[in-house]
């Protein structure tokens, strides 16, 4: 072990020979993180990344095909954000509402609604 100042106050901390010091240090070629090529490739990978997710079949069928579904049993303080047109917070047993495709899945349990 060698002896070396590793504190802002000057005060000596030690550190095994085998080791490297922690900081910035060398990068290898291609891990160059803040070069201005390095940040423009992590954002055109970004942008290539949500511009995929814009032309996915399954998000757009998922967000824009509807369920037309009969609840079996009376949903509680949802129904007006189900149904616009209902006049109460409930939304009554037996009610018929058209869906979003996602939202099918949260009413799995099948004694819940019906389609």
């Amino acid at each position: 072990e060698r002896r070396f100042p590793s504190h802002r106050d000057g005060s000596v901390g030690t550190r095994p020979e085998n080791t490297r010091p922690l900081g910035r240090g060398r990068r290898k070629r291609g891990q160059e993180i803040g070069t201005p090529s390095a940040r423009a490739e992590r954002e055109r990978d970004r942008e290539r990344g949500t511009m995929a997710k814009y032309y996915d079949v399954d998000d757009i069928l998922a967000e824009q095909e509807t369920l037309p579904t009969v609840f079996n049993t009376e949903v509680y303080a949802l129904g007006r954000a189900l149904d616009p047109s209902c006049d109460s917070e409930n939304l009554p047993a037996g009610s018929s509402v058209n869906l979003p495709f996602w939202l099918g899945g949260f009413f799995f349990p099948p004694h819940f609604f019906g389609i």
